[in-house]
């Protein structure tokens, strides 16, 4: 009898809640305090009920005519839950949303590398010299943009150490590259 009644009351809570979501629903601007400490039945719903989530609700309904208050106090209470709307949103962090947008776009760029034709515009005028330049041009610079994307989806990955000392070695060889460069144009 005891846990019957405890039953009833959360259920009690839970209808509480809903009626005071659907109308915060129905009137975003009032001020209304949903009763979500009522009830441990409540408390465990919370997230479900007015969070970042979505929610299915299923009334089960009895064609009987014994059961015919009972049915008619479940439609009333499934319609005050229709009337409740969360906007449901995916949880990704920053670094999870930029890997992807990076990934998204390695993608973009390595189709744009096998089309080869999409990737140059041409213009009247531009002989065949001209437009195989531009076109190698075009593709060294997504090529570029793509080992960038791939860096940073590596360093945001975590790897951060390797790829501090992956960028330093580059980038000391990039600086002997170029010292090599200028030694070759002061000799000649």
């Amino acid at each position: 009898l005891k846990e019957g009644s405890m039953i009833n009351k959360s259920l009690s809570c839970l209808g509480n809640v809903i009626s005071a979501l659907a109308d915060f629903a129905t009137n975003p601007k009032k001020k209304i305090v949903v009763p979500y400490r009522d009830s441990v039945l409540t408390k465990l719903l919370q997230n479900s009920l007015g969070g970042n989530s979505k929610t299915i609700m299923i009334a089960a309904l009895s064609p009987a005519d014994i059961n015919h208050d009972e049915t008619l106090s479940t439609l009333r209470y499934a319609d005050r839950a229709k009337q409740i709307k969360n906007n449901a949103v995916v949880n990704e962090s920053a670094t999870d949303k930029l890997i992807r947008s990076l990934k998204e776009e390695n993608e973009r760029l390595k189709k744009l590398l096998e089309t080869g034709g999409d990737v140059v515009e041409v213009k009247a005028g531009m002989s065949d010299d001209d437009i195989t330049n531009l076109r190698r041009q075009m593709e060294e610079e997504i090529r570029a943009q793509l080992e960038e994307n791939t860096r940073a989806i590596k360093v945001d990955e975590g790897d951060w150490e390797k790829a501090r000392k992956e960028v330093q070695k580059e980038d000391e060889q990039e600086k002997n590259e170029e010292k090599l460069r200028k030694q070759k144009i002061a000799s000649t």
